[in-house]
């Protein structure tokens, strides 16, 4: 595929090309090309949105800390959320790093795990539990070596509570937090940010 590039102008009313999705209030443009999945919510955007299916380099980094606890449910938690963000579409569209913590030595599963959900994925990990700080310092390491993207930083929610279930308040956070992603970087973009 050479030169596949789709924009979304900005300021354009773009409401016809928009369908509603079962279950859901807001309507979504949904682009499908081979593996590549992308979604964009229906919202004012103040600037044009440019999705290039040929080229891998992404604008945007995700960077999602886990921390495993060995007597807790981490599977269904971890592929929850991760299956969620997924059905979002974001993952389609951001360079993915995640950092683990594992105390209990269960890394082999755990990468499993994630790349039978997303395998386009770069995992570094740490027996060794420094909190968020092997996260934090991935962030600015690659905020040093590519200051042009954003960065978007997830914290691996319901470890310490060991329930065996990916909860509905977790699924309403994550969504609130991730179903509008694009409209929340706009933000960044704005002049009094950039000034």
């Amino acid at each position: 595929m050479v030169g596949t590039k789709i924009v979304r102008p900005a300021k354009k009313p773009f409401h016809k090309l928009f369908h509603t999705s079962a279950g859901h209030n807001r309507k979504v443009l949904q682009i499908i090309s081979r593996s590549q999945k992308h979604n964009i919510i229906e919202d004012r955007y103040l600037f044009s949105i440019e999705i290039d299916l040929s080229n891998p380099k992404k604008r945007i980094k995700l960077i999602y800390y886990t921390y495993h606890n060995g007597a807790s449910y981490w599977k269904v938690i971890v592929s929850g959320q991760l299956q969620q963000l997924k059905s979002l579409g974001i993952l389609n569209e951001v360079d993915l790093y995640i950092q683990i913590t594992d105390i209990t030595a269960v890394f082999d599963n755990v990468i499993r795990l994630i790349k039978a959900i997303h395998n386009n994925v770069s995992i570094s990990t740490s027996a060794v539990n420094h909190f968020e700080y092997p996260a934090i310092r991935l962030i600015h390491d690659l905020a040093i070596e590519d200051p042009e993207s954003s960065y978007i930083y997830l914290h691996l929610k319901g470890m310490s509570y060991n329930k065996g279930v990916h909860n509905e308040q977790e699924k309403v956070l994550l969504t609130m937090t991730f179903e509008d992603w694009r409209r929340k970087l706009e933000n960044f973009k704005s002049e009094r940010i950039l000034n």
